[in-house]
């Protein structure tokens, strides 16, 4: 999926039902990218939890 993603130069989320991604931190992420605002979010690439890849 990271392969995909990086060669359509998308942004990954991955979900697990153990570990919470916020909901309101990717529709923030999405709505920042929409309309070019400034807003970051933490790079998250450790294996077993959620990832947030871009």
């Amino acid at each position: 999926a990271r392969t995909y993603a990086h060669a359509m130069k998308a942004t990954l989320f991955f979900s697990s039902a153990t570990h919470n991604i916020n909901v309101n931190k990717i529709f923030k992420f999405i709505t920042a990218k929409l309309f070019n605002l400034p807003w970051t979010i933490e790079r998250n690439l450790t294996i077993g939890e959620p990832i947030i890849d871009f």
